[in-house]
């Protein structure tokens, strides 16, 4: 595999990043926010974006607040593109578009030559992660327009490594080595070695494209060289890597394991497992052309429990290619042909992948077409309306000349029949005194109207606000129900057994002390329910308050599932049910909050327990399809009605299926169960019909297999 360095990978320089997020957060008054302030806060943003992305998207939201708030229009645009850098890695492509779209139309209204040029960059790079060449190869080639305007020769180096890296991936070498070559007379002294470096490490992978090996493997020592000086180890990997292929290629199988080797003792160090797994495939091919079989299966083994860990289905595909033609070289063609099944299997999923990929590619493109065409609409309606407006002046001063002309005539009039004025005057002052008296009874009709307007909309306020306080007294009916019946009973338990317990008669039965462990145990069981009742209604109290906060993360979650089901194991066993646990693949991902997965599945779970039957079966499914996750709780308890579907996710919901044993149910279970997995951006639902059991079906999203790349510099 060949590593070319895209310019987004260069890493920023840390700065003291703790003390300005301190002296940032003492903000507290609008008064305190300036354009610094609003720049120091995207910074931080900016350096989060691949190490704290909740952090990183918190500072994004302040920084466009505080644009906003002080009218910064600069300081907005660099806000919504680092809003667009973080969803970008986060893999929300159609978010980051959108978001980039506002910056640059920001930067275009304001004249922004500088920031119209960053906008392009990261635009490009956009699209290349969509394998959208062609529109990141435009947006790349308008950033070198703008830079090449300003002379900014730093990000003039950024455009041609971009392009020349988007040549190499279209197969275009010649053209990629043209513009890496471009790059380097815009070096200088202030960046040229970190430059130098990664222009090199581009140039060798060109020339390894065309296999015109000696000059490959002379620019990549050229990069090693100076990166020894700068200390980039990931850089001097990719390096040693892509040399070791070259001399694996040239068949002198000592020089190719000796810079695998050394490839691989810095990657141990950096702890990326993806790459350490590659490498170790590359040298099991090594040992596989020396026919060193055993060793070349080792490292293979090793490979596919690495590409398992990181969860890089591409690195897997490689590795069980590899085991599939050792084995069949050791002539042990079964094995050979299994492992083959798996790397055609793992090939067929990458395909599918792909065209997931494109997909959500013609997706995004299809949105940001439909928006500029509804810009472009907008701006026919504006020109229409301004011609109207025209007209509408134009008709307004014929008015006021033609008004002009008869006051004129009438003067002339006037002055004619000047006989007839006083009388005139007297009939025209009789007509305005009516004129008032009419315009006074409209006043008056048109107040009393807006009086009983207003009188409607202080009537229909206060038939909210009662609703509102009728919703909430049933809510505290509901919860001192609770409270008076659920509470008191395992309470008067508690006593009861206390009394019982410090009797004499107790004292003097042995009996009756020999069950003192069953009394004890009856005693835990009664303060178990009761806790568990009040942290039921206190969840249910933190939602309905919005005081209960979601921050979901990609994660694995057969962990968390066993978890719970070894939890339930005692109960399980004394209803005689067995509960099933499979999933699709080893560990799927889903994004989720820690704390509320655990409570839906805890509560769907118990309730499948609850309503089965004794010696029956609870099945627990996990299983991931695309961006998907889907886990299922399946039991054989009565199943429910449409009726009942309909009311199922509602508070304090009494439906006609009881426990079997029993349990106490307080209505309020599957209400935090949807509660929680829309806050995780998810849904939840029942498929049941009456006599058939129910199942629980929760679908959340999941992107555990993106891979992200850091933004570029400013």
């Amino acid at each position: 595999m060949l590593f070319s360095i895209h310019n987004s990978v260069i890493a920023q320089t840390r700065t003291n990043y703790d003390s300005l997020e301190t002296a940032l957060n003492r903000i507290k008054n609008t008064s305190d926010i300036d354009t610094n302030a609003v720049s120091q806060m995207a910074n931080l943003a900016h350096y989060y974006v691949s190490r704290d992305t909740g952090k990183s998207v918190k500072y994004a939201n302040k920084a466009i607040q505080w644009s906003q708030i002080i009218h910064y229009p600069r300081g907005l645009g660099h806000s919504y593109r680092m809003m667009g850098i973080i969803q970008r890695h986060l893999g929300n492509y159609q978010n980051s578009l959108l978001n980039y779209d506002k910056a640059l139309n920001i930067f275009k209204d304001i004249n922004d030559t500088r920031g119209i040029g960053w906008l392009y960059l990261d635009r490009g790079i956009l699209y290349r992660s969509l394998d959208n060449e062609s529109k990141a190869l435009d947006d790349e080639l308008k950033a070198l327009d703008q830079f090449s305007e300003l002379g900014d020769s730093l990000h003039i180096i950024s455009a041609y490594i971009n392009i020349g890296t988007l040549y190499n991936e279209e197969g275009k070498y010649h053209k990629a080595i043209t513009n890496f070559t471009k790059s380097l007379k815009y070096l200088n002294t202030h960046h040229k070695q970190n430059y130098l470096s990664i222009i090199y490490e581009n140039l060798g992978v060109s020339y390894q494209y065309l296999k015109q090996y000696k000059e490959a493997l002379s620019y990549y020592q050229k990069s090693v060289t100076i990166q020894n000086k700068l200390g980039n180890e990931h850089i001097i990997s990719y390096n040693y890597q892509n040399m070791g292929d070259i001399y694996h290629q040239l068949k002198n199988y000592r020089k190719a394991l000796s810079y695998l080797f050394k490839a691989n003792r810095i990657n141990q160090h950096l702890g990326d497992k993806g790459i350490i797994s590659n490498t170790f495939t590359t040298i099991g091919f090594v040992y596989l052309d020396e026919h060193k079989l055993k060793t070349a299966l080792m490292y293979a083994n090793k490979s596919i429990k690495l590409a398992q860990e990181s969860g890089l289905l591409s690195y897997l595909e490689a590795a069980e290619k590899l085991k599939s033609e050792i084995y069949a070289d050791l002539q042990e063609y079964k094995r050979a042909y299994n492992y083959e099944k798996k790397y055609y299997a793992l090939e067929d999923s990458l395909e599918k992948q792909k065209e997931s990929k494109k997909f959500s590619e013609l997706a995004i493109l299809y949105e940001s077409k439909h928006k500029e065409q509804k810009i472009k609409l907008l701006q026919k309606e504006d020109a229409l309306q301004k011609a109207h407006l025209k007209k509408e002046a134009l008709f307004q001063k014929s008015l006021i000349i033609i008004s002009v002309l008869l006051i004129f005539i009438i003067i002339l009039l006037a002055n004619r029949y000047r006989g007839k004025k006083n009388s005139e005057k007297v009939l025209r002052e009789k007509n305005n005194e009516l004129e008032k008296a009419n315009a006074l009874v409209i006043e008056n009709e048109q107040t009393m109207q807006k009086q009983a307007e207003q009188l409607q909309d202080k009537n229909e306020e206060l038939l909210a606000v009662n609703h509102s306080l009728q919703l909430m007294d049933e809510n505290k009916n509901d919860f001192f129900r609770i409270a008076a019946h659920d509470l008191k009973n395992p309470l008067v338990g508690i006593s009861s057994l206390a009394e019982l317990m410090s009797s004499e008669d107790f004292e003097k039965n042995p009996e009756a002390a020999y069950n003192i462990k069953d009394q004890l145990l009856m005693i835990q069981k009664a303060s178990h329910d009761m806790i568990n009742l009040i942290s039921t209604l206190l969840t249910v109290n933190q939602l309905d308050s919005n005081s209960f906060q979601v921050a979901p993360m990609s994660q694995p979650i057969n962990d968390i599932i066993i978890n719970l089901i070894d939890k339930y194991e005692n109960i399980a066993n004394n209803k005689n049910i067995s509960i099933n646990f499979v999933s699709n693949s080893d560990n799927p991902y889903a994004t989720i909050d820690n704390e509320a997965f655990r409570q839906v599945m805890d509560n769907l779970i118990s309730n499948a327990l609850k309503y089965s039957p004794k010696q029956s079966t609870v099945k627990v499914k996990a299983s991931s399809e695309g961006d998907k996750t889907f886990i299922r709780v399946e039991d054989n308890g009565p199943g429910l009605t449409k009726e009942e579907q309909n009311k199922l996710f509602e508070k304090f919901s009494k439906l006609s299926p009881k426990p079997t044993s029993n349990e106490s149910s307080t209505g309020l279970g599957l209400y935090i169960v949807k509660k929680f997995v829309v806050a995780m951006n998810g849904q939840v639902w029942c498929e049941s019909e009456p006599g058939k059991g129910s199942a629980f079906v929760v679908e959340l999203p999941n992107r555990a297999n993106h891979k992200f790349s850091e933004s570029d510099l400013n």
